[in-house]
């Protein structure tokens, strides 16, 4: 495909969660990449697992596209910037194509991304659509077509029959991880194949288009001003490559560490321990115990611990599969938290606010004062913080992080790169 001012863009929508999103989307990235065009994946709403996939598919990074989190601007920053160099950029979007923060707007969907893009949606349905998934067979397929043809103005594209062999495996969260194996490159090639054989692909690619003009990068800081050692393993791998990317342009140097694999820590100002699956390797990680005494002292050193989702159930005493494969001790061992947590308590996004300057509040707010702190939370526990109880009532406030010795402790995910400021 030529370069034009604009990238062309597609967006993959479904009517719910389960119809197959993920599916057709890493079917027609694998298409796509197959015939050499150069494809820039990005992903509604919060979520770390689906661009894991994306990223194997394509060998590019995934970008995550939250318009209820980053706002209008941040996201066509991020199609434009990220999606310059791309042939085609394709969006996969999250539940229902209507589905949001409320029943009331569209904040927070695959609608609203879709018509600030100003790109088209193809939609993916289980039985009827425009891309027809599990199809049970030729006369099936020849009815559907019918159907849409007859009542509206979009055309079928394709149709999916019903594939064990292309299913990825799930487990609570969502699918299981593209680090753990599961998208082997036998299954890519049987999802290549099967959007090749099944759907439209040219007609399909030549409908891509937005009203998203590509951009130059930002610019990147020409210093560094810290060294930031960041955990990334198959226990700890939950990161926006926008966070990540932000604080390089900040002047940060990122290294990287395994808690599982490696014996010391790197030489580092702080520290940063995301999201991901601690609680199946309780093993390994309880077993390294130069590492677990590294991060002690480190923490104990005074200098900055930030911790978030998995990376925060690892510094409390009591996480989920506490007692499994000896994960209680080693999360015992790392901190020594007066932190730890209770049952299951749910998940959404929050709005907040801090009553100090902090890494997640800025100075500086034009509206004076501090703007609200916007994030996705997975409380998967409920946090006991040195005797001061969350009692989770509907007019009790509710923290979403605490402090433990010098360690910020934060169960929420934020995308920092919506800051126009930090703060020093």
């Amino acid at each position: 495909m030529s370069a034009s001012e604009m990238v062309p863009v597609l967006v993959i929508a479904g009517v719910s969660s389960g119809v197959g999103k993920t599916t057709v989307t890493l079917g027609l990235l694998e298409a796509l990449h197959r015939r050499g065009l150069t494809v820039q994946a990005f992903k509604v709403g919060p979520d770390f697992i689906d661009p894991a996939f994306h990223a194997l598919a394509t060998g590019r990074p995934s970008y995550n596209l939250d318009g209820w989190m980053c706002g209008r601007d941040q996201v066509m920053a991020t199609v434009g910037e990220r999606a310059a160099q791309a042939d085609l950029a394709l969006v996969e979007g999250v539940m229902g194509c209507f589905d949001g923060t409320d029943g009331l707007t569209e904040d927070g969907s695959t609608a609203q991304i879709a018509k600030w893009l100003g790109a088209p949606v193809v939609l993916v349905l289980v039985l009827a659509g425009v891309i027809f998934n599990r199809v049970g067979g030729k006369v099936h397929r020849q009815w559907l077509a019918q159907a849409v043809t007859s009542a509206c103005t979009a055309r079928p594209l394709g149709a999916l029959t019903s594939d064990p062999g292309v299913a990825l495996p799930e487990r609570h969260l969502g699918l299981v991880t593209a680090v753990e194996g599961g998208y082997s490159p036998e299954v890519r090639q049987r999802l290549a194949g099967l959007i090749e054989a099944h759907v439209d692909v040219d007609t399909l690619v030549g409908l891509a288009r937005s009203g998203v003009r590509r951009r130059a990068p930002s610019a990147r800081s020409a210093s560094v001003s810290a060294t930031i050692a960041v955990a990334r393993d198959r226990a700890f791998q939950f990161y926006y490559p926008d966070n990540l990317q932000a604080l390089e342009r900040a002047g940060a140097r990122l290294v990287f560490w395994s808690p599982m694999a490696d014996q010391a820590l790197p030489a580092a100002d702080g520290l940063y321990i995301g999201g991901g699956y601690p609680e199946l390797y309780g093993r390994e990680l309880a077993a390294n115990a130069p590492m677990l005494a590294a991060v002690r002292t480190f923490a104990r050193s005074g200098r900055p611990v930030y911790a978030e989702c998995g990376g925060l159930m690892s510094d409390g005493r009591r996480p989920p599969g506490a007692g499994c494969h000896g994960a209680q001790s080693a999360r015992d061992r790392l901190s020594r938290s007066d932190a730890h947590f209770g049952r299951a308590a749910g998940a959404g996004r929050h709005e907040g606010a801090r009553s100090r300057v902090s890494l997640l509040q800025a100075r500086g707010h034009p509206g004076g004062g501090r703007p609200p702190v916007r994030h996705h939370r997975w409380r998967w526990r409920r946090p006991q913080v040195r005797g001061i109880r969350d009692r989770w009532g509907p007019t009790v406030l509710r923290p979403s992080s605490f402090r433990v010795q010098s360690s910020p402790g934060r169960e929420l995910r934020r995308r920092v790169s919506t800051m126009s400021t930090m703060p020093p």
